[in-house]
């Protein structure tokens, strides 16, 4: 890293959030400009502030991670997100990764693994901690079965969907109805457990169905 990395810390326990600031105040290159105690005030403040890294607590009065993250997602495309959190569990790292957030450590992994995180996910990689890998690959898992199950017409307009191709497009291409294409979608996401089309789009981009010049 070489210019200086701006972090917001969002976290309801205050020892917490006081140790991950005197923590990061000891690291070259980060300075931590703000900090949040819930999630609204993490919102109206990130937002104020513009951070480049945020670390925040997954579960957090007012509002948790997701809706934080949701909220603030499109205002600030750039800025990088680890999450923090005392409860590990495969829905909450299934939101993680569908939501495209880049990085997981669990509070009760070692505080190395923390700054490691937090270098990771400010140099632009992707960071979990040890207990969040299992995590992961026990998701990763459930989505290649889950993958198994669609059928090569889903197959097709999943890679299609993540071409940026419209309903309308695909529903041409295809030689079927609209409504046909509309059925097909609701069945995939369905099986695949996805919310919406981005997310779509970062399956079929991780299983290797399309390519992309310019990965998350």
């Amino acid at each position: 890293m070489g210019s200086v990395i701006k972090v917001f810390i969002a976290e309801d326990q205050t020892m917490v959030r006081e140790l991950l600031m005197n923590l990061l105040a000891t690291e070259k290159n980060l300075e931590v400009i703000g900090s949040a105690a819930n999630g609204l005030e993490a919102v109206r403040k990130i937002n104020q502030l513009r951070p480049d890294l945020l670390i925040l607590d997954a579960f957090m009065p007012g509002m948790n991670a997701v809706e934080v993250f949701n909220d603030i997602r499109n205002k600030l495309p750039k800025m990088r997100v680890l999450i923090i959190s005392a409860h590990e569990n495969a829905s909450l790292v299934r939101q993680v990764l569908e939501l495209g957030i880049h990085g997981f450590v669990e509070k009760s992994a070692p505080m190395d693994d923390l700054l490691l995180g937090v270098r990771k996910v400010a140099q632009g990689e992707v960071y979990f901690g040890p207990k969040i890998r299992a995590l992961v690959r026990r998701v990763a898992g459930e989505k290649i079965e889950a993958m198994e199950n669609l059928t090569n017409r889903e197959k097709q307009i999943v890679k299609m969907i993540a071409e940026s191709k419209t309903t309308k497009e695909i529903a041409y291409d295809l030689e079927i109805s609209i409504k046909t294409v509309e059925n097909h979608r609701t069945n995939l996401m369905a099986k695949l457990k996805l919310r919406d089309i981005a997310a779509v789009t970062r399956f079929a981009i991780e299983q290797g169905m399309v390519q992309t010049s310019s990965p998350r």
